[in-house]
C-alpha cells in the first residue's frame, strides 16, 4: 500500500469536506471534479447524467495517473497534487 498516497487522499478529503461544510465521500468528490472538468456551474442533472459526470472525472484522474507514472516509475503521488 502506498501510505503517502493514502495520507494525501485523506488530506484532500478533509480540505474538500471543510470547504463544502460536510463530509464528502469518493463519489461526491468525483462528481465535483467532473463538474469542474466540464466547466459547468449548478445544473439539474438526471441520475444517468450524474454518472457520466463521475465517469469523466474518473477518466481525467486515470489519465493524470498514467502521465505521472510514465514520467516517474510507479509514482502516483503526483496525482493528488495536481487536483
Amino acid at each position: 500500500m502506498n501510505f503517502e498516497l493514502e495520507k494525501r487522499w485523506r488530506e484532500t478529503v478533509a480540505i474538500a469536506s471543510k470547504h463544502f461544510g460536510e463530509t464528502l465521500d469518493m463519489q461526491s468528490i468525483l462528481f465535483i471534479l467532473g463538474i469542474q472538468e466540464l466547466n459547468k456551474g449548478y445544473v439539474d442533472l438526471s441520475k444517468d447524467e450524474k454518472l457520466e459526470v463521475m465517469h469523466i472525472a474518473t477518466c481525467t484522474l486515470l489519465d493524470r495517473m498514467v502521465i505521472t507514472s510514465s514520467k516517474e516509475e510507479t509514482k502516483t503521488v503526483g496525482l493528488i497534487s495536481k487536483m
